[in-house]
């Protein structure tokens, strides 16, 4: 009895250093200061909203950091640290972004730890961010979350202007309640309907195509204004024509997100 007790508490050690290994990926990247500099750039831009960013285990932020790391890649990608010859690593694909988190973490943590893109600061506890180019990508990045919360609050006129009827999609009606008050991912802004990521991450990659790289100035930029653009009768349409999509996936947010056609 006394070995088989041992051997449960042994297992329950083991679980819960495994949990733990999954778990300080974010909080060992925190300690070495790999998020100090998007840290700052949120905090520069938006106050209040970067006092709601989690980027360790536990520090009672109701943002998770993986969210907007992973959306970090879509400027990321267009670096020359993950398009050259000697290239650092592979950007994630695109559906990646939408469904495996952790793993653009660990793609942005090795990224990030690369010599060439971070040294250690004078004190040798911390690295900092010395990469121009890098710096630039996650200037852009800034501005994703209220451009992904933008097209959340569109994003039912964009389907029903092709004659459908937003509302009574399934993954819709299930996220529904009897208050009928909604609101978007980041900002918390008033949304009439609730919409599923999966449904919102393609259009958000697809305002890759209004970043550029400018290899004069080695540097990521916007090549026009992205808000703006989010709220023109261009963007509109090309929405409205994405949604077939979603018909052709089965309605199924999980299969639209995930479906590297989609993007």
């Amino acid at each position: 009895m006394v070995w088989v007790c041992l051997g449960v508490k042994e297992q329950a050690i083991c679980d819960a250093r495994n949990n733990n290994v999954q778990l300080t990926a974010g909080t060992k990247g925190n300690k070495e200061g790999l998020f100090g500099t998007f840290r700052v750039l949120f905090k520069e831009k938006e106050p209040d909203f970067a006092k709601k960013i989690s980027w360790k285990t536990n520090d009672g932020g109701t943002i998770d950091s993986r969210d907007l790391i992973a959306l970090a890649w879509i400027p990321l990608s267009l670096t020359t640290w993950v398009n050259d010859d000697d290239k650092v690593v592979e950007a994630p694909k695109p559906p990646i972004i939408y469904s495996g988190k952790e793993r653009c973490l660990n793609k942005y943590l090795t990224l990030m730890r690369d010599p060439r893109i971070s040294t250690a600061n004078t004190n040798g506890t911390e690295k900092e961010l010395r990469d121009h180019q890098v710096l630039s990508a996650l200037k852009v990045t800034v501005d994703i979350p209220g451009l992904f919360d933008l097209i959340y609050q569109r994003f039912p006129e964009y389907y029903n202007s092709m004659g459908g009827s937003y509302g009574k999609i399934n993954a819709v009606k299930s996220m529904q309640n009897n208050s009928g008050e909604y609101a978007t991912p980041f900002y918390r802004f008033d949304a009439e309907q609730p919409v599923p990521n999966g449904f919102i991450y393609p259009l958000v990659y697809g305002l890759k195509a209004c970043m550029q790289y400018d290899s004069n100035k080695n540097e990521i930029s916007w090549r026009v204004d992205p808000r703006r653009f989010v709220q023109s009768k261009d963007f509109a349409a090309a929405a409205a024509n994405y949604c077939g999509v979603i018909r052709q996936s089965e309605y199924d947010p999980q299969k639209v997100g995930k479906g590297i056609f989609s993007y």
